[in-house]
């Protein structure tokens, strides 16, 4: 094929520039996972910039869930991890589903915090969705 395909090719320079801005960081996507590590860079001081294509943040039916180490019992968590790590045919790193175990509730009351300070409407299914081990 003689022809280059047309993702290959160069797309001309941008010049109709209106202004520039400084930014410490810059995240591209204002999902579940842009927003958390925005917020967390401009609480820790940075000056943060969202890029998002759509004219507001949208998680696109993403969700969060974490472990809250003080309302579960050690042992079962160390079986959470162990169930995890089994579902994945021990691809995955023990260590990281631990560090997941280990913190993701702070992270997930975190984010929830953030957005109840924000003013946002959160969605939340109640304990009929929470599976006990």
């Amino acid at each position: 094929m003689n022809e280059q395909l047309a993702f290959f090719k160069k797309p001309d320079p941008i010049t109709d520039i209106k202004d520039v801005k400084q930014y410490d960081i810059v995240v591209v996507g204002a999902g579940s996972p842009g927003v958390p590590c925005a917020l967390k860079a401009a609480e820790l001081g940075a000056k943060v910039a969202i890029v998002q294509k759509l004219k507001s943040a949208m998680a696109g039916g993403n969700f969060g869930a974490g472990v809250l180490l003080d309302k579960s019992d050690p042992y079962d968590v160390v079986r959470l991890v162990t169930l995890l790590e089994a579902s994945a045919d021990h691809r995955a790193k023990r260590g990281l589903i631990e560090m997941w175990a280990n913190h993701s509730g702070e992270a997930v009351s975190w984010v929830i915090e953030q957005a109840k300070l924000a003013g946002l409407r959160l969605k939340t299914w109640g304990r009929r969705y929470i599976r006990h081990f």
